[in-house]
């Protein structure tokens, strides 16, 4: 996980800081080891008296007029950087000063580009991403969205170069749709001749945001060039082998003593609100007070779809409320949350042996891995869907719950053996028929 947070350099007691009204520079800080370090400039100042010295952030204070300006850009900073980083280290590649400087320089003053050229484009799409609206939701788009298009136009840039020849909206048909999948299969070579090779969802990803930026240029008039549009020139996806965590493993959790680790402590309740109210990350981190109504359901508007979702309180979820007094634990990223609830797991021993099987490179990989490996903020959500379902809800209830729009993804979802569906009809006999009897 990359080690990125955000500075002002600022002289004095914590008491002199809050009282300091002077302006300070906003510095991009990334620690490399003990004694190695590295800072940037945001191109931001902020008073001292209007910094969180804890958060890393501007203080969400009226009198500040850029805050969510600034704490949105350096948001996308974070993000985009941490992505650079971790895809360095995917590529076994150095991450050194040079390349964080050079990579901040062209991502925050990238050089002129003429906008009715392809890459032109692409740079004043990325450009204009914190204002982009969800056209499904009416909404910002996910900093996951952003995060896909940022790469993606990155991995487009580096198809260039791999291909030695500049690439504009005429050259986008399906010869370059299956050279640009082969590209992002097989991997770019680096100088040590190393490649990267992509799964088959992550490749599906790309192309779906290539095919967003070209639909934006073509709405615009800047592209004539319809072939992404041809039925060949399309996504293709595979089912994910995500995993569950049932409620006998979630009650371990529940009942793990982490009295003297406050950081998994809070990790553990969180993941456990997630897997009692089926909520996202980006949904159960916010939860608040204002979120309960009269009849002591959560109500909450999901960020990613912008439905409107009711869930009564489940006991465990009483308990954490009561526990934290109604303000749940402090929101860290979903990165680090990823990171702490494996640690989680394993202290808990949730160790079984599972399979986790992937196209990539173009070829079908199976990988062995002990369960908690597997576990991330997500797996809290589909936990409460496939517990839930096995219990005997039925699936439209759940739905309803989740805010999942059709069965067919529902089901997708869900994480249940031939074996679960078994029970379940037998469960649903024992209830709703009379005993058979042998004649």
């Amino acid at each position: 996980m990359a080690n990125i947070h955000f500075i002002i350099k600022c002289p004095g007691t914590v008491k002199e800081k809050l009282n300091n009204s002077k302006e300070f520079t906003i510095f991009l800080a990334y620690r490399f080891g003990r004694n190695t370090s590295f800072q940037y400039k945001t191109g931001h100042k902020v008073p001292a008296k209007f910094w969180n010295f804890e958060k890393f952030r501007v203080r969400n204070v009226t009198e500040f007029l850029d805050k969510d300006k600034i704490n949105n850009h350096l948001n996308e900073l974070q993000t985009v950087t941490e992505s650079f980083i971790t895809d360095l280290k995917i590529s076994n590649k150095e991450v050194t000063p040079a390349e964080l400087k050079n990579f901040l320089n062209n991502h925050l003053h990238p050089r002129p580009t003429n906008e009715n050229t392809f890459f032109g484009h692409c740079q004043k799409f990325v450009d204009n991403i914190d204002s982009r609206i969800n056209e499904k939701t009416g909404q910002l788009i996910s900093y996951k969205t952003k995060r896909d298009y940022i790469r993606t136009v990155q991995l487009l840039k580096e198809y260039q170069k791999a291909k030695r020849k500049q690439i504009d909206f005429k050259d986008i048909d399906l010869d370059f749709y299956q050279d640009f999948t082969e590209f992002l299969q097989n991997g770019a070579k680096t100088k040590k001749d190393e490649v990267i090779k992509m799964s088959t969802n992550t490749i599906s990803h790309k192309i779906q945001s290539l095919k967003a930026i070209l639909n934006d240029a073509t709405d615009k008039g800047i592209n004539t060039n319809l072939f992404f549009k041809n039925p060949k020139f399309k996504t293709i996806k595979e089912e994910s082998e995500n995993i569950y965590l049932t409620e006998k493993e979630l009650n371990i959790l529940e009942k793990h003593d982490f009295s003297d680790n406050d950081r998994l402590d809070k990790v553990r309740d969180l993941f456990l609100f997630g897997a009692w109210t089926g909520l996202r990350f980006s949904d159960f981190t916010r939860v608040t007070p204002d979120n309960i109504n009269s009849d002591g359901y959560i109500t909450i508007r999901q960020q990613k779809t912008g439905n409107v979702v009711s869930i009564p309180l489940h006991p465990t979820v009483k308990k954490l409320w009561i526990k934290y007094s109604g303000k749940l634990p402090r929101t860290i990223s979903n990165q680090k949350f990823n990171d702490y609830i494996k640690e989680v797991c394993e202290d808990c021993e949730i160790n079984e042996p599972c399979h986790k099987g992937m196209t990539k490179g173009g070829q079908y990989i199976s990988t062995k891995f002990e369960k908690w490996q597997l576990v991330s903020s997500h797996t809290a959500r589909r936990s409460f869907a496939t517990n839930l379902l096995k219990s005997g809800y039925s699936a439209l209830g759940v739905m309803k719950i989740t805010g999942h729009k059709t069965e067919q993804a529902f089901m997708k979802y869900i994480k249940l053996e031939s074996e679960d569906y078994a029970k379940m009809l037998d469960m649903h006999w024992k209830q709703n028929t009379n005993v058979l009897k042998v004649v």
